[in-house]
């Protein structure tokens, strides 16, 4: 039997009960990650501008 193991993917939930995808544990929408490196920004600027967000959520 295969043991089950953590997904590759970060774990969502929504912020507020309006649908919103955000990173666990914040009202962080993963939305903004989007958006942050649609407009060029890496994932590292991203985790100073948001701290909540484990960068383990997020690779």
């Amino acid at each position: 039997m295969i043991a089950e193991k953590d997904p590759p993917f970060a774990p969502i939930l929504s912020a507020n009960g309006d649908g919103t995808a955000c990173f666990l544990g914040t009202q962080v929408p993963v939305r903004l990650l989007i958006d942050h490196l649609a407009r060029g920004y890496t994932i590292y600027e991203f985790l100073l501008a948001f701290p909540a967000v484990r960068r383990q959520q997020v690779l």
